[in-house]
């Protein structure tokens, strides 16, 4: 076997002195897709300039969970193997993009000290929607969340991203340490946008209105967009990368060839040539948004959970199925298509053609339970925006309301083969979930979905989704998807 060292200086070419790389990025949250997406990005603008000292990025961990995985990775020199698929081949990269990982649960003041460095000039962040503390509903700061509550409470020792941010951003206006950029790549709308008010919103409540009028010229926060598809690594992923390449990774990551990244280029401290390996840089991040979360996202769950209700395992043989397959195209036909603006029709058809080719891909193996997982909250962030402008136009989208009731069928644990379900849902308490099933109109009267709109088409769309749940309940999954693609929208 070959070592992951070996591999990297054979597949890199880099000579006796190694990396060469300066910390200038901080990302939290070293997750498979950061691995797959933002350092892939780096690692091939870093071979571009094999001769200078070049951007590497500092990795923190802020969950005590992260603990394990932080010192596999740190144990091969932060080097790991990345495995891009599509259906005619699998590609093999070995990343050497990240300098240095640290578990902030073990090392408190090491990660504080990387994030007030002065050579640190990005700190990036994936930490899931939920990270950001935010109620998107109400457009507001958690305050009362416990995490909050906590690190308010005990501000030396903080838990949550801002509680470190609040002493960080002290730190570096206190030693003059210069300005940073906070870079979030969350699938957020507006994540840029977010991460400003959420932060603001908690060094307010910290009562630090010094701070907050450092951070107006000397932080920024740029929206972005990112797209990979990145399945979670398994132990068959370390075997094959051990039988193609002879290399023993203890922290492989698997993505398909497809990537994305469009940023806004609003880096108060400067940033890497990225632009050199793909990344779009532009004012109009949202209109990429627009498309990827109503064409990408919203077909995505969609399929998911019609696809778990028929028993199937991977999104790839979701698109394979006779009907489901074409009920995604319809979707992004028929539904989401009207509502996106901006780009051309074939622009947009272009990217839909795409989509059904990366999602039809079987070498991603990408599953539906992933895609599926925290299901409330997809429909509310990607279905729900398709659902307005389709309810908008008097339209009643049999293909989304068969999305929802699926969704509620599934929250009884079994799919229409009598056979167990996965039910990963934080967003919803045990109540909850144990009280919506079969409770369509109370479903889809939260604040989070139709909530108290009493128009035609609203009431329309309830009844459609009521009658698609009897008829699951009733005939199947299969059979009542039989009958919507024979069907026109109602």
């Amino acid at each position: 076997m070959t070592s992951i060292q070996a591999y990297y200086r054979q597949t890199a070419n880099t000579g006796p002195e190694g990396r060469s790389l300066l910390p200038g990025i901080v990302h939290v949250g070293v997750g498979a897709f950061h691995r797959a997406h933002q350092a892939w990005y780096l690692e091939r603008l870093n071979r571009l300039h094999q001769q200078e000292v070049k951007w590497g990025i500092s990795g923190i961990g802020l969950l005590a969970g992260d603990s394990d995985f932080l010192h596999r990775l740190e144990g091969q020199d932060c080097l790991y193997t990345l495995t891009l698929v599509d259906q005619a081949q699998r590609d093999t990269w070995a990343i050497g993009a990240i300098t240095e990982v640290i578990a902030a649960a073990e090392d408190r003041a090491r990660a504080l000290a990387r994030l007030a460095s002065p050579d640190t000039r990005i700190i990036s962040t994936t930490i899931t929607e939920g990270g950001y503390l935010y109620d998107f509903e109400t457009d507001q700061f958690i305050a009362e969340h416990p995490a909050v509550v906590h690190d308010l409470a005990n501000p030396e020792a903080p838990q949550s991203l801002f509680g470190y941010l609040l002493l960080a951003l002290r730190l570096r206006r206190d030693r003059n340490a210069g300005p940073v950029t906070l870079l979030s790549c969350d699938n957020v709308p507006g994540n840029g946008s977010v991460f400003r008010q959420a932060l603001t919103a908690f060094v307010r409540l910290a009562g630090d209105e010094a701070l907050l009028h450092w951070m107006q010229s000397n932080v920024s926060f740029p929206n972005s967009m990112v797209d990979r598809i990145t399945p979670t690594p398994t132990a068959e992923l370390a075997a094959d990368v051990a039988a193609r390449t002879e290399v023993d990774d203890a922290c492989p990551v698997l993505g398909e060839s497809f990537a994305q990244w469009v940023v806004e280029d609003d880096f108060i401290a400067g940033r890497p040539a990225l632009e050199q390996v793909g990344v779009e840089f532009t004012p109009h991040v949202a209109h990429y948004e627009r498309l990827k979360l109503r064409i990408l996202n919203g077909t995505h769950i969609t399929v998911s959970c019609i696809g778990r209700m028929l028993g199937l395992t991977y999104i790839h043989e979701a698109m394979e199925d006779s009907l489901l397959g074409p009920l995604a195209r319809q979707l992004m036909d028929q539904d989401a298509h009207a509502g996106i603006g901006h780009f051309s029709d074939a622009e947009i058809d272009t990217y839909k053609d795409t989509i059904v080719h990366r999602f039809a891909n079987p070498a991603i193996a990408d599953s539906i339970d992933r895609v599926a997982s925290d299901g409330f909250s997809k429909l509310k962030n990607y279905l729900m925006p398709i659902l307005r402008d389709c309810l908008n136009r008097g339209q009643v989208s049999p293909r989304l309301a068969l999305a929802f009731a699926c969704y509620l069928r599934h929250l009884e644990g079994r799919n229409d083969h009598g056979e167990p379900v996965v039910i990963n849902e934080p967003a919803l308490s045990e109540s909850e979930r144990q009280h919506f099933p079969g409770r369509v109109k109370a479903f889809l009267r939260l604040p989070q979905f139709l909530g108290q709109d009493d128009s035609a088409p609203a009431r329309a769309f309830i009844a459609e989704t009521e009658r698609l749940h009897d008829s699951l309940v009733a005939r199947g999954t299969a059979a009542t998807l039989l009958d919507i693609s024979v069907s026109s929208v109602v």
